[in-house]
């Protein structure tokens, strides 16, 4: 089963392909530089916490072990800071620090805002710490590791020279001598008595050579019981680091699942706000709409009463003319009558050519008989 990573070099992301369960870091860095390099190295960043990672880390399960987080971590590429490269020198490393306090107390923060930062960094300084203990007991137990190999050398030279000194049974024959000794001294202690003149068998036995070697050195077994004892207490020890390793483990989970649970309530917290955002902005819209409705249909009842207004106007000049007219006709019907009435009382209208017209014509004279009018 082969993946494929992302590794930031120089402020550009690449994919590194192929990347299986055995990929470490050192395959890696060789893909990425084309040879192998020991003044790289690859950096594991989670937001502001950064750990240099160990040339034999296998790169994939460390990476699925971050699961969901995998989108906040970056594995970086870059030169060790202990090469004289200029990058970490302690000017840089000033200006930097400068730099980044200046911008720090540039920067105005809201109170909501200030508070979650403040529950990051304690987060993060509490996960900063536990892999700084992470690191010092992994370089602990590799000191304990290295202490028992010395051990375990030392007492494989000694029984070396124990054997070539003493025989290859030397264990075996000192086990059976404490023995018999001590059935003696049961013996002693059952008679009671003991002859003078009678020397006990262990005083006229004539000693081996095993057991003058063995007078000869007496240290031996002090130095065995002394050793034992060093070995004890080294195990008790790395018990004991074994079991703050697995309570520290213990606390990292615990402080994962804080962290994975305040990030969900974070990301609540922003939902609840753009969902109050989206509220406010919804019933701001909807005042708008209303006001606008409300505009809208007082401007339709005025244009309704002005067309009203309008129609009133209309009619009453149409009654007006009509009037008008009426008037007209009855003036002009009054005026011929008259004019008729006029006509037939003269007394030449036989000879004399009469023009009648309404009132307002062409201006022409009226005649009725000899008499201009």
């Amino acid at each position: 089963m082969t993946g494929e990573l992302p590794v930031w070099v120089s402020g550009q992301q690449l994919w590194v392909r192929g990347v299986d369960r055995k990929t470490t870091c050192n395959d890696v860095i060789t893909a990425l530089l084309g040879h192998p390099d020991d003044s790289y190295v690859i950096i594991e960043r989670w937001r502001k916490v950064e750990r240099p990672l160990g040339a034999d880390t296998k790169l994939l399960k460390l990476w699925s072990a971050w699961g969901e987080a995998q989108k906040e971590v970056r594995l970086s590429l870059r030169r060790n800071a202990d090469d004289d490269s200029g990058r970490g020198s302690p000017a840089s490393v000033s200006r930097r620090r400068k730099h980044h306090r200046q911008k720090q107390q540039s920067q105005t923060l809201h109170p909501k805002r200030l508070a979650q930062l403040s529950k990051t960094q304690n987060i993060e300084r509490l996960l900063k710490l536990i892999l700084v203990q992470g690191e010092t007991i992994h370089n602990q137990l590799k000191r304990l590791h290295d202490r028992e190999d010395q051990i375990e050398n030392i007492e494989d030279a000694k029984h070396r020279a124990r054997v070539n000194m003493l025989g290859s049974n030397y264990l075996l024959e000192t086990y059976l001598k404490e023995n018999c000794r001590e059935d003696d001294e049961k013996e002693e202690n059952d008679s009671g008595v003991v002859t003078e003149g009678a020397p006990s068998s262990e005083n006229t036995s004539t000693p081996t050579g095993e057991e003058t070697k063995e007078d000869d050195d007496p240290t031996i077994e002090e130095d065995i019981e002394r050793e034992t004892q060093n070995l004890q207490q080294q195990i008790e020890l790395w018990e004991k680091i074994v079991k703050v390793n697995k309570k520290l483990e213990r606390e990292e989970e615990t402080l994962v699942k804080l962290y994975v649970s305040v990030k969900r309530r974070d990301e609540l917290e922003d939902l609840k706000d753009e969902l109050d955002r989206a509220k406010d902005d919804s019933e701001r819209a909807a005042k708008e709409l209303e006001a606008t409705t409300h505009d809208l249909n007082e401007a339709e009842k005025a244009l309704e009463s002005r067309k009203v207004y309008l129609r009133k106007l209309q009619y009453e000049l149409e009654m007006n003319d009509q009037e008008t007219e009426r008037l007209m006709k009855t003036k002009s019907r009054e005026l011929y009558l008259e004019d008729m009435e006029r006509f037939r009382a003269c007394e030449t209208y036989k000879s004399i050519t009469v023009d009648v017209v309404p009132e307002g014509g062409n201006g022409q004279k009226r005649f009725c008989g000899t008499k201009v009018e």
